[in-house]
């Protein structure tokens, strides 16, 4: 089962990170293509947001899910500069979605009901994202303007 949940996270990764990232950061830098990567990663998810994950509170998922996605797109587009290897971002996301049944109630009924967002649930989630993500904002806004690795996939 591990390699073939592992196989969708390293082809997501694939088109994100070794496809995408490139593209945007030639265009428009560093930091704004990260961005730019974390919104169109987010909107990737927007029917499993807006359907499985919390139908109940739709806006509160949507909003969690954009915050959670550009930071994460920092992180694991950081790794991809500094390595110019796709595997380490594929590994994060995959954990990432593994621990993401560490944190939801075991005792719901359903997924769905596991997972339902409040107002204040998303912002103290947001702030503890972006906390945490501060290290990442600012390396690689240290980062050449134009860094954009030729496409590899390790090196």
């Amino acid at each position: 089962m591990f390699f073939l949940n592992f196989m969708c996270f390293w082809g997501e990764e694939y088109g994100w990170r070794y496809f995408l990232q490139p593209l945007l950061q030639k265009r428009y830098g560093v930091c704004k293509g990260l961005v730019l990567v974390g919104v169109i990663w987010a909107v990737w998810h927007l029917p499993l947001t807006l359907y499985y994950y919390s139908p109940e509170a739709p806006m509160q998922e949507m909003v969690y899910r954009i915050v959670f996605c550009i930071c994460l797109s920092f992180v694991m587009g950081y790794f991809y500069m500094k390595l110019n290897c796709i595997w380490l971002p594929a590994i994060m996301h995959c954990l990432n979605n593994g621990m993401g049944a560490l944190f939801t109630n075991p005792t719901a009924a359903s997924q769905t009901e596991a997972r339902i967002l409040s107002w204040p649930d998303v912002f103290v989630s947001s702030i503890i994202i972006l906390i945490l993500t501060i290290p990442f904002f600012v390396l690689c806004h240290r980062m050449k303007e134009k860094f954009v690795r030729s496409p590899k996939l390790c090196e």
